[in-house]
């Protein structure tokens, strides 16, 4: 499937805007592919060339999503240099996208908030700073992202341990790399 082709863009498109709007109706378990197809106006033969069922579209949906936020920080090169800063950036890219994250947390389940956002992010974090990928990197920056986004999304809006994780990641950063 030619992923430029105009067809195939405004089928995805069509999908996408039918299944987040069932989302902030109801549960991912509770949208069927009968109903998602009826709402974006396709057969179920199309949605099934795309995904295997919305579950499929629901974790691809989620990681796109996670892959624009974090296009959206400029320099990752920042994790190491400035992780202060880094953490700004890496906020407000989160914060531009956090209307489709709510309806994908509200709608689906709790798998997107654990590791699929970590790998993502490891991934594109190698890619941009061009890190090699050792175990013992890999497991020094596992530990040091983990150790961020599970504060900072459960604790997120206390201003006493927000500023404690992000003095933690700061202080954790700067030992290991």
């Amino acid at each position: 499937m030619n992923e430029n082709d105009l067809r195939v863009r405004k089928t995805r498109k069509a999908i996408d805007e039918a299944f987040m709007e069932l989302l902030q109706k109801k549960p991912l378990d509770k949208i069927t592919v009968r109903e998602l197809c009826e709402k974006a106006m396709i057969s179920k033969g199309t949605f099934y060339k795309h995904y295997k069922d919305v579950y499929d579209l629901y974790d691809r949906k989620v990681e796109e999503m996670y892959r624009r936020a974090l296009s959206g920080i400029e320099d990752m090169g920042l994790f190491f240099t400035d992780p202060r800063k880094f953490i700004r950036e890496f906020e407000a890219a989160r914060e531009k996208y956090m209307h489709e994250f709510m309806i994908l947390l509200k709608g689906g389940d709790r798998r997107f908030m654990q590791n699929p956002p970590i790998e993502i992010f490891m991934e594109h974090l190698y890619e941009s700073c061009g890190i090699d990928g050792s175990y013992e990197t890999r497991l020094k920056i596992t530990a040091v992202v983990a150790g961020l986004l599970g504060p900072l999304r459960r604790d997120g809006n206390d201003p006493e341990k927000r500023k404690a994780a992000e003095n933690t990641f700061v202080e954790m950063v700067q030992k290991l790399f």
